[in-house]
């Protein structure tokens, strides 16, 4: 058995960047608190951690008394390599990204893989987070980790604020993600209220020393901002238009306020200022409206609006993304924002450096710092003042500057230069300044430069994957400076030596090696694999989705067994109190759930969940074998060949752009966000045999496994074909360097997983549901050509089309079956799921059937249809119905009225076992009815839900897949009487 992961410790730096590991992708070593547990040592720190940048101007540079620990002051070098070899597995798919210098694959990097703005200390401890979901406390001398924890969100946007509470020193971490999921996009199309995270988002209280949850507080929208504490308050902001107050302490909401017009909050930390009229005012910037805000928080029990300041252009994500910074000396606000100067059609982009009077808003100066092309993610730079000087960076033209606080005269501007090329230099983080000298990361660059001229002092270069600082500000003490990077990996730099030396020559890395599984036990494989499939290659078990074996193994008990982060199926969904059912239903099964479907192979059963997960269970008992790690959720449902499990990732959420282009309806929207791939891993041990990474656009479907093959289409309408034995590219379809050559005509794909019909000439088609604009398409898998597109005009489809529903084939009959929602009314949430069937060979429409009216359904999902026996099976989530029709006519043989409290359906294709009875799963349960009459003959619970999830029935067993984190194996007569 292997299961504790393969770490390396924090070791000097010519070791880590010389020599990477041969097994595994985890290198970190555990260890004590030594420098907290030494008294002498832990009182060198600072005693707490508060805000963004430790203080109101954004220095985080602290001084050590005499007597201090020798290693604070003669300096280190060590690094803490939080997220193994990851940045370099994601590193493949940068050629997919536009040629913006890398800045647009930064960005994903610094959301899906390591640390956004930096790192925070206090007592001897490094905390840091990492977008993986993980916050980490690291010894300040060592760099080994201390603990670590994962949380239900991204973790990796803000600071982790340090506090002693309750006489007990405790960290303070938000998690939340930087995208929109589907529901917030919708109602943004539709002109309604929304928020902004496309995952579950909290402020977590851990202990500081063991890493233990203390408290949690949960919101709608996203809190990645670095919270503020003051005065045993925290000041929390969202993504949801809310400003929150809590007790620092209990976690107990104490108040909340809302911002003009709901404004959303990107990055922007709080800041703070006490008037000379005794008041307390808090700062920060939102988006839709754009907006700084000064809130009057001197009764945190009752937070009022103070003033608004709304900067004429603001572009973008300004100013909700730049954390201002306060001079309280001068009563003087900065930030930078990014300012369109032209036109909407043809827009000039400039960074305008703004004071304001902290007091009243006013500005006191504004000035252009320089114009350049735009840039994918935060498109500003965060300020540091001190001694009367604004130092900050301009990323549209490539400079560092200096101005006076009280005036906006400019200091001096320094280009930075440029040593690569393939990497554009975008100084966005806040400087540090240490005894004259302004340390700006940028890139792989530590540069120095002369606080009082500009002069460039310094460039401590490593060309590595690993070094990649982004936002990350460096915090110094003594002579050590710390800053994390967007690979996860944390650094500790002697001062003296960044600022003055050229960095060691990197070497030549290694050849990248395979990827392990996390958790492999061999004892808990099969002894036998009789009556099992000896491979599993389509989604829902075929063409016509119907993921029934009349042969083999019979269970004599049931079992379930959890996943990682798995909810208790007796409980609710999370956050359901927050979200409803419905929504929160859905968004639990894409955070925790099991993809859309497992699969049953040689004993095991697979399943991959958005968990970020692959998992492997003995199908007999239920008893885990393997887990395999991936970057990204997993929706579809694992393909397994004879020597391999297929599994896709990618998941359904939309970045700021996107989220602008869906509610523009533009053909141009792409939906997905982090990184998108294929892992192909060895059946018995979970190992990764070969993995392809994609572009950008999802990949949350399960593949179409034909004659050796994988195709499918993304979520920007482009068609991908790779061989299932290596994952290398297929031609016609792709080039020779892995590019598909073949795109749809713009739009998305979501989650519609792609069939294959065989058409009256022979031809092979695959097709498959799209979106903007809406249409079903087949293509020729012979010669890479669109055989026939059939946007079904007539009909009145909304927003997500085609692409939510995956097709049936129904060979027999020459037909595709599939499903979307129409006649939406929001006004009296009414709607429609229209089943149609096409004509296999040309794509006319051969017959609809509009379903009964009922509540919209959150997100426009349709439900995917199962074809066999000359029916269709469906369910209807708007009506709360399970449907028969007739596959030729498409006429009601049957509907069945079933209970899905508040909303909480399934839209998986139902299971016909044998001829006579009907799996349905509606909520948590599993509802057999008469497959001829309708009539309900049992209902099976489970709990939690299922959502996407079908059931799979083999000879005398059902296996399925929970939304809550679960897969099960029951014996057929439990299921169905």
């Amino acid at each position: 058995m292997r299961f504790t992961p393969i770490i390396r410790s924090a070791i000097t730096m010519a070791v880590i960047l010389n020599a990477v590991p041969t097994f595994a992708q985890e290198f970190i070593r555990y260890g004590s608190a030594n420098t907290y547990n030494s008294s002498s040592a832990r009182a060198a720190f600072p005693q707490a951690w508060g805000q963004y940048g430790s203080n109101q101007q954004h220095n985080p540079v602290f001084t050590v008394p005499s007597g201090a620990p020798t290693f604070l002051t003669s300096g280190i070098s060590t690094v803490a390599p939080l997220t193994g070899d990851e940045m370099r597995r994601v590193d493949v798919a940068a050629k997919y990204y536009p040629a913006d210098g890398r800045m647009a694959w930064a960005t994903t990097a610094a959301q899906w893989v390591g640390n956004v703005v930096g790192v925070s200390m206090a007592q001897g401890i490094i905390f840091a987070t990492t977008s993986r979901r993980e916050v980490y406390a690291l010894d300040a001398q060592s760099g080994l980790a201390i603990w670590r924890k994962e949380l239900v969100g991204v973790a990796g946007m803000g600071q982790p604020l340090a506090l002693t509470l309750g006489g007990k020193l405790r960290i303070i971490v938000t998690a939340g993600d930087a995208d929109f999921n589907g529901n917030n996009v919708i109602r943004a199309a539709q002109l309604n209220e929304h928020d902004r995270g496309a995952e579950f988002t909290a402020v977590y209280c851990l202990d500081a020393l063991t890493g233990s949850q203390v408290w949690r507080f949960d919101t709608k929208g996203n809190v990645r901002p670095t919270p503020l504490f003051i005065n045993g308050y925290l000041y929390v902001v969202s993504g949801d238009g809310f400003l929150y107050v809590l007790d620092a302490t209990t976690g107990a909401q104490v108040s909340s306020f809302a911002n003009p017009g709901e404004g959303q909050v990107g990055l922007s930390s709080p800041n703070w200022y006490n008037t000379t009229d005794g008041r307390t005012l808090i700062y920060y910037g939102t988006l839709s409206p754009r907006n700084i805000l000064a809130v009057d928080v001197t009764n945190p029990a009752a937070p009022v609006l103070a003033w608004t300041y709304s900067p004429p252009g603001a572009a973008s994500n300004a100013p909700g993304d730049v954390s201002v910074a306060v001079d309280p000396a001068t009563g003087l606000l900065t930030t930078s924002i990014f300012t369109n100067v032209g036109t909407s059609a043809a827009p000039i982009f400039d960074e305008r450096v703004v004071a304001l009077n902290a007091t009243t808003g006013q500005v006191v100066w504004s000035v252009f710092s320089g114009q350049g092309p735009t840039m994918d993610g935060f498109k500003s730079a965060n300020p540091m003042i001190s001694n009367g000087v604004v130092y900050t960076g301009n990323p549209l033209n490539a400079t560092v500057q200096a101005f006076d606080l009280l005036t906006g005269t400019l200091l001096w501007s320094t280009p930075i230069p440029s040593t690569d090329p393939d990497r554009r230099n975008a100084p966005r983080a806040a400087p540090t300044l240490v005894d004259g000298k302004l340390i700006f990361p940028v890139a792989q660059h530590i540069y120095t430069f002369d606080a009082a001229t500009g002069a460039l002092l310094n460039d401590y270069y490593l060309p590595v994957s690993y070094v990649a600082y982004g936002l990350n500000q460096p915090v110094v003490i003594g002579n050590i400076a710390y800053i994390s990077s967007v690979s996860g990996y944390v650094y500790a730099y002697p001062v003296s030596t960044i600022t003055t030396q050229a960095a060691p020559s990197p070497g030549v890395a290694p050849p990248l090696p395979l990827k392990t599984a996390e958790y492999y036990n061999s004892g808990n494989a099969p002894s036998s694999s009789s009556n099992f499939p000896s491979t599993w290659l389509s989604y829902a078990g075929g063409p016509g989705h119907n993921s029934y074996l009349s042969s083999g193994p019979s269970l004599s008990s049931k079992w379930s067994s959890s996943l990682l982060f798995a909810l208790s199926l007796s409980g609710t969904a999370q956050d359901e109190a927050l979200f409803g059912k419905e929504i929160a239903s859905q968004m639990t099964h894409f955070s925790f759930g099991v993809g859309s479907g497992v699969s049953p192979v040689k004993g095991i059963l697979y399943s991959s969940a958005g968990n970020r997960t692959v998992t492997a269970h003995n199908a007999t008992n239920g008893k885990l074998i393997w887990r395999f790690r991936t970057n990204n959720h997993n929706f579809g449902q694992p393909l397994v060949t004879s020597n391999a499990v297929i599994v896709a990732g990618g998941n359904v959420a939309l970045n700021l752009g996107q989220y602008t282009n869906f509610t523009k309806r533009s053909s141009q929207t792409r939906v997905g966000t982090g990184y998108m791939y294929i892992h192909a891993l060895d059946p018995k041990n979970g190992n990764e045999k070969w993995s392809f990474y994609s572009g950008q656009g999802t990949m949350s479907m399960t593949p179409l496994y034909y004659n050796g093959n994988l195709y499918w289409v993304d979520g920007q309408s482009q068609m991908w074909a790779i061989s299932a034995s290596t994952g290398q590219p297929v031609a016609p379809f792709m080039d020779v360097n892995g590019f598909p050559l073949l795109n749809l005509g713009g739009g998305f794909n979501s989650t519609s997983s792609a069939n294959l019909y065989t058409d009256t000439a022979g031809r092979k088609l695959m097709v498959v549901g799209m979106a903007m604009p809406n249409r079903m398409v087949a293509v020729d898998l012979a010669t890479a050509t669109v055989a026939w597109t059939q946007p079904l005009s007539a009909f009145a489809v909304n927003l997500v089309g085609f692409a939510a529903a995956s097709p049936a084939v129904d060979q027999t009959n020459g037909l595709i079956v599939s499903s979307a929602v129409i006649n939406v009314d929001n006004l009296l949430n009414t709607a429609q799921v229209l089943v149609f069937a096409l004509n296999g060979t040309t794509g006319d429409l051969v017959w609809s059937q509009s379903m009964d009216v009922g509540s919209v359904p959150s997100g426009f999902v349709s439900p995917t249809p199962m074809v066999t026996n000359n029916k269709v099976y469906i369910s209807n989530p708007t009506a709360n119905q399970v449907v028969v029709l007739d596959a030729l006519t498409g006429a009601v043989t049957w509907k069945t009225t079933v209970a899905a409290v508040g909303g909480n359906y399934s839209w998986a294709p139902p299971t016909l076992v044998g001829t006579s009875k009907l799996i349905v799963p509606v909520g948590g349960n599993l509802l057999t009815f008469d497959a001829t009459t309708g009539a309900l003959l049992k209902t099976y619970a489970i709990g939690g839900g299922h959502t996407f999830n079908h059931v799979t029935v083999i000879g005398k067993t059902v296996y399925v897949g929970n939304s809550f984190g679960w897969v099960l194996g029951i014996p057929l007569s439990n299921v169905t009487g």
